[in-house]
């Protein structure tokens, strides 16, 4: 039977992950920090049972960050 990681960031809705390969999993006095991998979406980062970030999404995340700032601006500057 293959290992499910679920997150738990709410009550009523979800989504889970099938563990490949456990890489690291702590818990101390301040989080819990687990680390595995999973075949779609690389390495996932999770803390407190919350997905922080994947290799797999790291490029569409890494293009909010940047692209964020430019949505105020009338007209962004080109390079």
């Amino acid at each position: 039977m293959k290992q499910v990681y679920k997150e738990t960031l709410h009550q009523d809705y979800g989504q889970f992950f099938t563990i490949s390969r456990e890489l690291y999993r702590e818990e101390t006095e301040h989080q819990e920090l687990v680390i595995f991998e999973n075949a779609v979406f690389g390495k996932v980062l999770a803390l407190d049972g919350i997905i922080q970030t994947t290799t797999g999404t790291t490029t569409s995340i890494t293009r909010c960050w940047c692209m964020s700032p430019c949505l105020p601006t009338a007209r962004p500057a080109t390079s």
